[in-house]
């Protein structure tokens, strides 16, 4: 009876509330910042078929009103929302278990990274303090070229403002291994989606080691194919930029980020054995703070770093040339955020 008068005395309109912040509280929203440019309209795209996805917000400095509902009229459960301009950053992430960060300062595909460190550095730091301000319990997965040392530039603000989450901060870096994967999948003549290339260093040219000698299901690769392999990996951007005409590899890197975002998503959703890997803060080499190692994901993002697979000899000698250009990569990103404060 106490019970059932307790009931009788909760407004409905205070029983709706609650369901609706229950709702939400499960609801699995990725917001895309970015998502109005040459990689973020096919990735929303992927993301928008995806039936693990409840919801994508379509954040851009430019109008997404209209690509926004082109994407609504595809008849899947996933809701897709517009924003468009900073004062949106807040209402574009509220909720959010994913922030996707795509925005650049323009076509970039072709300059030298020190430059590209010049123009998207600028428009990442002017990101990461907004939300940073509005949304500190997201997964961040940043795909901001150079992510070498943009990552290290958003965890110093981060940092900053007392919000970072080393285990939540993701720089992208699953093209290099789905171009591993690929290359390995026809020297091998097996199919592509049972092959897996752990890839690990950093994200530029002379920083990508894919480790040829742990791939799965088997690793029967003669010393000039695997030269022949890895250098076509590390080479991969620069030769879809020259046969593009400085066009980046745009449905490729769209592709590959919507592969991380759904591991991601599996992984918060529970799933178990998501591993992916990435370029974060990590302790796996004392001369470097972040590195692209394999990584088990879970429900607070990194579960467990899985290091440094072992290494042939020549991997080895890889591994060290691609530590010395890491070391100066990850610098030049944490002095750009001393020299640029706001």
């Amino acid at each position: 009876m106490l019970i059932q008068n307790s009931c009788k005395t909760i407004s409905p309109r205070v029983v709706i509330k609650f369901v609706r912040a229950y709702a939400r509280s499960n609801l699995m929203k990725v917001a895309i910042i970015g998502a109005n440019n040459e990689v973020g309209r096919p990735l929303s795209l992927l993301l928008k078929q995806s039936p693990l996805v409840d919801e994508i917000a379509l954040h851009d400095s430019n109008n997404t009103c209209g690509f926004a509902t082109e994407l609504s009229h595809i008849d899947t459960n996933c809701k897709v929302a517009s924003h468009v301009g900073n004062e949106t950053i807040a209402s574009a992430v509220k909720d959010a278990k994913i922030i996707a960060i795509l925005a650049t300062s323009g076509r970039h595909s072709f300059l030298p990274p020190g430059k590209m460190l010049e123009s998207n550095g600028l428009v990442l730091r002017d990101l990461m303090y907004r939300i940073a301000d509005h949304s500190s319990k997201a997964l961040l997965a940043i795909a901001v070229p150079p992510v070498n040392s943009m990552i290290p530039l958003a965890c110093e603000i981060l940092k900053q403002k007392g919000v970072l989450r080393p285990n939540a901060v993701f720089g992208i870096t699953t093209l290099d291994g789905v171009r591993a994967n690929a290359f390995a999948a026809e020297v091998l003549g097996v199919e592509p989606e049972c092959v897996f290339v752990p890839v690990i260093g950093g994200n530029s040219e002379k920083t990508i080691v894919p480790v040829y000698s742990q791939a799965t299901p088997y690793s029967d690769f003669t010393k000039d194919e695997l030269e022949t392999l890895t250098t076509n990996v590390q080479n991969a951007h620069q030769d879809i930029v020259r046969i593009k005409k400085r066009e980046a590899s745009t449905l490729a890197w769209a592709f590959s980020i919507s592969r991380f975002i759904i591991s991601l998503v599996k992984a918060l959703s529970s799933r178990s054995n998501i591993v992916e890997c990435a370029y974060v803060m990590s302790d796996q080499h004392r001369d470097v703070k972040y590195l692209a190692t394999p990584l088990l994901l879970g429900s607070r993002g990194i579960e467990r770093n899985l290091g440094i697979p072992r290494l042939t000899e020549y991997e080895i000698c890889l591994f060290d040339s691609a530590i010395c250009h890491l070391a100066h990569d990850i610098k030049q990103g944490e002095l750009f955020f001393r020299n640029n404060p706001v």
